[in-house]
């Protein structure tokens, strides 16, 4: 009912807490929500899959992550303005975190993966943190 009533809101209760927690809670545990922040909505989270200049399939995405063992995160390239993700929901004046999918090209576990980006910046580039 809450689809037809509000799809706004049943668009962004999807986003967040199916995939966007949904994806922490299977992959990453407790842990990778630190301090609770998604689960207890502090935080908006979103889940990108969808590249401009693609389709929104997971299995064609260009986004790539690397893995920084130093510091313990994933540095995501973006190759070229057709592979840029985005989301079409948004929460204006809520801190954000997004799942994002992309190639994991170095690594223990090289794939298609779901990282987290958390909200803020790292010397003015996001980093993706590690899971477990």
């Amino acid at each position: 009912m809450t689809a037809l009533a509000d799809p706004a809101l049943y668009q962004t209760f999807l986003s967040h807490y199916i995939l966007c927690v949904g994806s922490l809670a299977a992959l990453g545990g407790a842990e990778a929500d630190l301090g609770g922040e998604l689960a207890h909505a502090r935080t908006k989270g979103s889940f990108m899959v969808t590249e401009i200049g693609e389709a929104s399939s997971h299995l064609r995405i260009r986004t790539e992550a690397r893995y920084d063992a130093g510091r313990r995160v994933f540095l995501l390239h973006t190759p070229d303005e057709a592979a840029a993700k985005f989301s079409s929901v948004a929460a204006p004046g809520l801190p954000q975190q997004a799942v994002v999918c992309a190639r994991i090209v170095t690594g223990p576990r090289p794939g298609r993966r779901g990282v987290l980006l958390p909200d803020g910046h790292h010397g003015g580039r996001r980093a993706a943190r590690a899971g477990g």
